[in-house]
């Protein structure tokens, strides 16, 4: 195979031998394109975006913590050992 140029926002994932032989590209957009490493985001992601994410993550987890330690509190003014009749609607 020849080798040809490709503009800035495709990746040749082309394998040139073997079962799996053939012609494969990656198109990606400005956005999705890491210029400073040259790989897409997807391959190398962005550290600023990992961080950011980790950080909603852990504002995810805490807020349930809460709400379950809310649920728990709230729990504690119910009586539990009365036998209720449970219906479906």
């Amino acid at each position: 195979m020849s080798e040809i140029q490709f503009a800035s926002n495709v990746t040749d994932r082309s394998v040139h031998s073997g079962p799996n032989a053939g012609f494969q590209f990656d198109f990606h957009c400005d956005r999705c394109w890491g210029k400073g490493k040259g790989l897409c985001f997807n391959c190398v992601p962005d550290v600023e975006v990992a961080i950011e994410a980790a950080r909603a993550e852990g504002e995810r987890q805490a807020a349930a913590e809460r709400a379950a330690a809310a649920g728990a509190k709230r729990a504690q003014n119910r009586d539990v050992k009365r036998d209720r009749q449970l219906v479906c609607p």
